[in-house]
């Protein structure tokens, strides 16, 4: 986040960093007493107070920079999962403002779908690739909404505990869906990583299950 030079739309980037978020790692030794002890070694510093405010600092700015331009949908997919990540693993006292950073990327990811939809409407039914390739831009953003819900079930109700939580949760849902219905190409024709990608919203879906099932 720190490097300039480091472009988080481009994929590649995007999957370096996604993996390095959600790899295990070994778990740290409980030599000292600690009550940390669950926490990997890879993870450590994100039950640094310090160290997750200047983190939340640096993803709101990204966010910022990148809210204006729905091009940059691997941005956002990158900071979503890079602020799950650190509201599932952080300490209570940050739990706010990162539930806030969640539900920012919540919106600017609903907001770029609504856009790009519209846009889609404006287009001659004859250019196909075009369509087609929104499409895909709004499953992705789609998907990326869904990540919003990514977290576990101790914290979910930071991010899935209104009707209108609910309401974006299956807006996400029908969104994604419904674009990958109405592609012709499918996804079994489009890049691996997106493929990856949903099948990773899709176990988030079955995880948050009890949840939404106290609102049915």
């Amino acid at each position: 986040l720190e490097m300039d030079s480091l472009s988080l739309n481009e994929e590649s980037i995007a999957i370096l960093i996604i993996h390095t978020i959600l790899q295990y790692g070994p778990v740290t030794e409980n030599s000292n007493g600690c009550d940390s002890s669950w926490c990997t070694e890879s993870h450590q510093q994100l039950l640094n107070d310090h160290f997750v405010d200047e983190l939340i600092v640096k993803l709101n700015f990204h966010l910022d920079e990148c809210s204006s331009n729905w091009h940059n949908e691997l941005v956002l997919l990158v900071i979503t999962m890079i602020t799950m990540r650190i509201l599932t693993l952080c300490n209570s006292t940050r739990e706010d403002e990162l539930t806030n950073l969640a539900l920012k990327c919540r919106r600017i990811g609903e907001k770029w779908i609504d856009l790009i939809s519209t846009n889609i409407q404006m287009i001659s039914s004859s250019e196909f690739d075009k369509i087609e390739n929104l499409r895909l831009n709004i499953v992705m953003i789609g998907i990326t909404c869904l990540l919003t819900f990514s977290t576990h079930l101790d914290r979910i109700h930071c991010i899935l505990s209104s009707n209108q939580h609910m309401i974006s949760l299956l807006k996400a849902v029908t969104t994604v869906n419904d674009n990958i219905i109405l592609n012709k190409k499918q996804l079994t024709h489009t890049n691996i990583f997106l493929k990856d990608i949903k099948k990773f919203s899709e176990r988030i879906l079955v995880q948050i299950q009890p949840t939404i099932a106290e609102f049915l």
